[in-house]
């Protein structure tokens, strides 16, 4: 995959955990990046571990979020409002 494809693809599981998250993902936005790499495999992980430092209620946010979201719909509904993305 490129690099744009590869920001593409990060794009809808960023705005996944915004989601779930909400404002407090700028809390925790870095914990989770650092600890798995990217969004799309934090996405995929099954389980958050304690170590990462995220709370058991966000954890919980989560995975009950995770039942519900479909990435890739987040990114169709932001194009079909004519919404902007903007990533550092």
């Amino acid at each position: 995959m490129n690099d744009l494809n590869e920001k593409n693809d990060e794009i809808k599981y960023i705005l996944a955990f915004h989601e779930i998250f909400n404002i407090n993902l700028n809390r925790n936005f870095e914990k989770i990046y650092q600890y798995f790499g990217s969004f799309r495999d934090a996405w995929s992980c099954p389980h958050f571990l304690d170590e990462i430092g995220i709370s058991e209620r966000y954890r919980e946010l989560f995975f009950n979020g995770k039942k519900t979201i479909v990435p890739e719909r987040l990114v169709e509904e932001c194009s079909r409002k004519g919404i902007s993305l903007i990533t550092r």
